[in-house]
């Protein structure tokens, strides 16, 4: 049982990283439109480096936790999240071509 509570326990506390993840990334979008934060904008950079960096030990180290039964992917990963990280990526290839910044890639 004690299992059980830590795993919830650590479910929470990802979940918790994902939308403070999120409100970084709409907090980044809103900065274009409004006057910044300054005491958001001083961490906001470690804060997501931070997170991701955390996020992928967790999704990797996950594979070691015991598990009783395999279960589908949860709603909002399969709608939102997988959507998400497709228009990340499209968007960021799409400035990556656009701004024709190809200097690094020529060393």
């Amino acid at each position: 049982m004690k299992v059980f509570a830590a795993l919830q326990l650590l479910w929470i506390f990802t979940e918790g990283l994902g939308f403070f993840g999120l409100f970084l990334i709409c907090y980044s979008i809103a900065v274009l439109y409004v006057r910044p934060w300054p005491w958001l904008e001083g961490a906001a950079t470690f804060l997501s480096s931070f997170l991701t960096i955390f996020g992928a030990i967790v999704t990797v180290a996950s594979v070691y936790l015991p598990q009783a039964e395999s279960h589908p992917a949860w709603w909002h990963s399969r709608v939102f999240c997988r959507a998400s990280r497709v228009i990340s990526v499209l968007h960021r290839d799409l400035l990556l071509v656009r701004s024709r910044n190809t200097s690094s890639c020529s060393r």
